[in-house]
């Protein structure tokens, strides 16, 4: 996902290279904050598959999620056609908490994910959960461009409003 943000400003271009990087690294982590509390659970909808594109999954996969299954403990699960959702375990996991590393030049969200999540075959058309469970769609990258602006424009403004009194004896 790439991102151009073009800033005007009227003060010093020095001072303006100075802070821009904080700036940006502050938007990100704000960015990687909202996705992470935002738009993740989202993805374990039911109508998440439409909305991110998803892969299709076979008649049978289907057929068995809607049938449901029964657990270790013999406790009976109803049914539910939601993609990235089998017991609930692989979103507990990934939206109980995250490390939101930000840069001026992007945000990584590391979290944790179950195994099924990153070890599957490709030879059998398995869909890759992880990069369906991070996929963004274009609304939801047109809102964090936005919010990027916003969120330097803001920090380079307040710097902006800043002022030096000096107080000479």
């Amino acid at each position: 996902m790439g991102i151009t943000v073009v800033l005007e400003s009227q003060g010093g271009p020095k001072a303006l290279q100075r802070e821009l990087r904080p700036a940006m690294a502050g938007s990100m982590t704000d960015i990687g904050d909202d996705w992470h509390e935002g738009k993740l659970p989202l993805h374990f909808g039911t109508k998440a598959g439409t909305k991110y594109g998803y892969q299709k999954r076979t008649k049978g996969t289907m057929i068995k999620k809607a049938k449901g299954y029964t657990d270790q403990y013999g406790v009976r699960h109803a049914g539910h056609q939601r993609l990235l959702f089998h017991s609930g375990e692989s979103e507990r996991m990934m939206t109980a908490g995250a490390t939101i590393r930000a840069t001026s030049k992007g945000v990584s969200v590391k979290m944790l994910a179950p195994k099924h999540f990153y070890a599957y075959r490709k030879d059998y058309s398995q869909p890759d959960k992880s990069a369906e469970a991070t996929r963004l769609s274009d609304d939801e990258v047109a809102g964090y461009q936005v919010m990027l602006a916003d969120g330097v424009a803001d920090h380079l403004n307040r710097i902006r409003t800043r002022q030096t009194v000096r107080i000479t004896a």
